[in-house]
């Protein structure tokens, strides 16, 4: 949602700063969903 009224104001710093959160939590997601397949493997 803030991304959106990022690009409707045209703020550049709004944007970055929701890309680099959006990066950082794409990461812990990929990052837990290895952990837990690792897990798994391990039973």
């Amino acid at each position: 949602l803030w991304m959106l009224y990022g690009f409707e104001k045209n703020d550049m710093i709004i944007i970055g700063v929701n890309v680099a959160a959006i990066c950082l939590t794409m990461t812990v997601l990929a990052m837990k969903i290895r952990y837990k397949k690792h897990n798994l493997n391990q039973k």
